[in-house]
């Protein structure tokens, strides 16, 4: 009977030695990484039936990888590490397992396939912000929590989501903005948010102000390629089959100058540096605004002069 295979994940070679010795001595299987990005490699290609940790590994806190591990696997996770500064990371350890006996309690541990329709209301999410903002896709999808102020109802536009899935700030000063947002789509924001929570708490993710605000099923940033083969399907079943997701900004901005919004303030929330490219780009919303302009000159000139009070000089 083969013993169970064995995940070592240590980054001191005299600790790691002492443990695989032992190991071997009494016949288990067993692999071995340094570090967590070795761990979650190893873990995800040999499938090990137990993982010693140690949560002090240079690249990654212990804690990531149980983290990442938990999100598709239960394997039992030991922890190796006794030093005295570990103490915070082991209550955390102790809060990740109680939320996993309270997970099983609930019948959730074994099957999270529903954390699939996250993806789905993250999609619809992102179609919303890009018509109540004007924002970019990029910048959309790389929006996190922290950027949202649901006290003033604002979102913060300070970095963008590359197609590379990686984070970079804006390329102007103009491009890192405030942008006010309608109190509907805030409230849409609220109430994904505590969706959200829910439904990760059963990764064991907590959601913070790093967290992205569009997430994937595991809860990382929603991939912008994954995003554009939805959009695909969903404006074609929207009967606009080639709408692209920028005509949104490019929505948001001819309906605000139609609407009289003036042009500094619709220059502000795209982010653009001057506002002239914003007239350069939207001048065909603006000859409405000027015949309602000069229709209103009209009916003012039209108005019938008020009578004047005639008063009658006298000379002594």
């Amino acid at each position: 009977m083969n013993k169970p295979l064995i995940l070592v994940v240590e980054d001191d070679p005299s600790v790691r030695n002492l443990i695989t010795t032992t190991l071997k001595t009494n016949d288990y299987r067993y692999v071995v990484a340094p570090n967590g990005s070795a761990a979650i490699m190893e873990a995800t290609s040999h499938n090990p039936e137990i993982i010693l940790l140690d949560l002090g590994l240079p690249d990654m806190d212990g804690i990531q990888v149980i983290q990442t591990v938990r999100s598709w696997s239960n394997v039992p996770i030991i922890v190796i590490s006794a030093r005295s500064e570990d103490n915070d990371k082991i209550k955390a350890l102790d809060a990740l397992a109680a939320k996993e006996r309270r997970q099983a309690a609930w019948g959730v541990a074994e099957d999270r396939g529903y954390l699939l329709g996250m993806r789905e209301v993250c999609h619809v999410l992102a179609v919303r912000l890009g018509i109540a903002t004007g924002m970019r896709l990029g910048e959309v999808l790389g929006l996190t929590w922290g950027a949202v102020d649901f006290g003033h109802g604002l979102v913060s536009v300070v970095r963008t989501l590359k197609a590379d899935g990686t984070l970079k700030e804006p390329k102007t000063e103009a491009g890192r903005r405030v942008v006010a947002v309608d109190a509907v789509t805030m409230a849409h924001l609220k109430a994904w948010k505590a969706l959200q929570a829910e439904a990760l708490d059963t990764l064991c993710i907590d959601v913070g102000e790093a967290s992205p605000v569009l997430c994937s099923a595991t809860g990382g940033f929603l991939g912008t390629a994954n995003f554009e083969r939805w959009w695909r399907s969903f404006r074609t079943g929207a009967g606009f089959p080639d709408l692209r997701y920028h005509e949104l900004r490019h929505t948001q901005a001819t309906q605000l100058l139609a609407q009289g919004v003036d042009v500094k303030t619709v220059q502000a929330r795209l982010g653009h540096s001057d506002a002239s490219l914003t007239l350069n780009w939207y001048a065909h919303a603006v000859p409405e605004n000027d015949r309602a302009a000069a229709d209103r000159l009209g009916e003012l000139f039209r108005e019938e002069p008020k009578p004047c009070r005639i008063v009658e000089l006298k000379s002594a």
